[in-house]
């Protein structure tokens, strides 16, 4: 995967821009949540599982409502997919060579052609990682 346009990412305004739009699906005759509540909302649901990402613990964490989490969720997403196609593309022939000498070099050459492999590692980002004992 490759950013065609790194601005589109990089841009806060132009994300800001996606969430704050006045659409029929996000309009529902009351304020909605601060934008920065409905990202903090979604990202901590993203990253628990198990109980913790029940949405009534994420909305006893965020202290708002079991709808609200929902709907800020929603929210982000469908701003988030507007930016998909710029974003999410198929490597270009040069970056499928580049992750296959880099599959080659830190594992064997029978593997090289698994540049698109995900070896399975769950990344937990409810966690701060540990160092040096922490």
């Amino acid at each position: 995967m490759s950013a065609q346009d790194p601005d589109v990412i990089n841009d806060s305004d132009n994300m800001t821009h996606s969430l704050d739009r006045r659409r029929s699906h996000f309009y529902i005759n009351r304020p909605m949540a601060q934008l920065p509540l409905q990202l903090a909302i979604a990202l901590f649901w993203f990253g628990h599982f198990g109980n913790a990402a029940s949405v009534d613990a994420v909305a006893q964490w965020a202290g708002v409502s079991p709808g609200c989490v929902v709907a800020a969720t929603r929210h982000v997403m469908v701003a988030f997919l507007q930016h998909h196609d710029h974003v999410i593309t198929w490597p270009t022939a040069q970056e499928k060579e580049e992750s296959k000498n880099a599959v080659a070099e830190i594992s064997c050459d029978a593997w090289r052609d698994g540049y698109c492999f995900v070896d399975g590692t769950l990344i937990p980002l409810a966690e701060k990682p540990g160092f040096h004992g922490e």
